[in-house]
């Protein structure tokens, strides 16, 4: 009777081990869960961040590939990335696709503000979805996506256009669908600061320019444009003094650079700002 109840208890022991290890050659680390099966978060966010790199690398190939003299190399900048990642995780939550979002905003609106830094001369965008059962490899998947952008006539103009000095790429994915946006922009100039969302009446603003990459002159006021109504909100201030003085509203910060080869002013917009 005791030989019956130590075989039994042994096998009980056996029968849990084998219930918490799993059967011979099936692994059980999350960790390592195939690209047929799905993709555990920590290794999605490494798929996606491939992905937006080698999107980046092709299209500067794309420049460099062009014409009798290379195109220059497009730059990073990681609002730009971050504003481009936004983009593609709202059109899969959302569930729409196109550059204008539910809010009615345009991706020169969403870049204007949400880029803090940027005075910018121009902007552009390229989109792309698609569906599949099973991934790529991130060298497939930014390769076709690129691909198809050189394939249609708007999309090739913004890779390769001139106007354009940096780029930011964000990648969006859940289960079978991958969503792609490149916002690209002519940087002027960055801002030495971030420019506050918001400010009220009186406060001090600093406007001062860290770096130029195109050949502008001193920059020396600052005023606010209304988009709604298309005009100037109250006068324009001297960078000495960067004081806010006009009525509560939705802005546009306006720079104004001394045109060195005429007597007057070369005028960029910068970020928008909320006076309260």
């Amino acid at each position: 009777m005791q030989r019956l109840w130590r075989f039994l208890l042994d096998s009980l022991i056996i029968a849990v081990i084998f219930s918490v290890l799993g059967s011979p050659g099936r692994s059980v680390e999350p960790e390592q869960v195939s690209m047929e099966t799905g993709l555990h978060s920590l290794q999605k966010n490494d798929y996606i961040t491939s992905i937006e790199q080698l999107i980046f690398q092709k299209t500067n190939e794309e420049r460099a590939a062009r014409g009798a003299e290379p195109m220059p190399a497009l730059q990073p900048d990681l609002e730009l990335s971050a504003i481009a990642r936004q983009h593609s995780t709202d059109m899969l939550s959302l569930s729409f696709f196109s550059h204008e979002n539910p809010d009615g905003h345009s991706y020169s609106d969403r870049m204007l503000q949400n880029h803090r830094r940027a005075i910018l001369l121009a902007t552009g965008e390229n989109i792309w979805k698609q569906s599949k059962s099973i991934p790529g490899k991130p060298d497939e998947v930014a390769s076709e996506i690129v691909a198809s952008w050189m394939r249609s006539i708007p999309h090739r103009r913004n890779i390769l256009s001139q106007r354009y000095t940096h780029l930011g790429v964000g990648v969006a994915m859940e289960n079978d669908t991958i969503l792609a946006t490149q916002d690209f922009a002519g940087v002027l100039a960055y801002l030495a600061k971030p420019l506050p969302e918001t400010v009220r009446w009186g406060d001090r603003i600093d406007v001062s320019i860290s770096e130029k990459f195109r050949d502008l002159g001193p920059l020396e006021k600052f005023d606010f444009f209304d988009p709604d109504t298309a005009r100037v909100s109250g006068k324009s201030s001297r960078i000495v003094k960067g004081r806010v003085k006009v009525s509560p509203g939705r802005y546009l910060l306006r720079l104004y650079f001394r045109n060195t080869d005429a007597n007057g002013w070369v005028i960029y917009k910068g970020p928008a700002i909320q006076v309260e």
